[in-house]
């Protein structure tokens, strides 16, 4: 009796084993988007002491994140139907965006502010 439970017990623990090995291959394993790849964002905004220029972003996995060199924060995510959401902040300001992406270009609102200064404008982008 107590090998049979003892056998039980081990083929519990070897199945639990086998189960998390292969949820973790299968959480390791990257799902690509039809949107992931790197993207020129020019932000735009008829405020004057809006600064207006352009940011790199990256889509992973319909993560939206930056590769540029300035020390800033970007999260967001971008929907298999191209809907996007992202906060940008850094040096003080931070900012929200929403829009649509459609094959290699896309476009958008944001609003956002700094200590000073509330801002608004529209964004494009583009995969590079």
């Amino acid at each position: 009796m107590m090998d049979a439970v003892h056998k039980l017990g081990s083929r519990a623990i070897a199945g639990a084993l086998v189960a998390t090995a292969v949820v973790g291959a299968a959480a390791s394993v990257k799902a690509s988007t039809a949107y992931d790849g790197r993207w020129n964002v020019a932000i735009n905004s008829s405020d004057a002491e809006c600064r207006t220029g352009a940011i790199p972003l990256k889509i992973e996995n319909g993560h939206v994140g930056y590769y540029g060199y300035v020390p800033v924060s970007v999260s967001g995510s971008v929907g298999g139907n191209g809907t996007v959401n992202v906060r940008v902040s850094g040096g003080g300001r931070s900012a929200n965006a929403s829009g649509q992406l459609s094959g290699d270009s896309g476009s958008g609102t944001w609003n956002g502010s700094s200590s000073s200064n509330q801002c608004t404008g529209t964004w494009t982008a583009s995969r590079s």
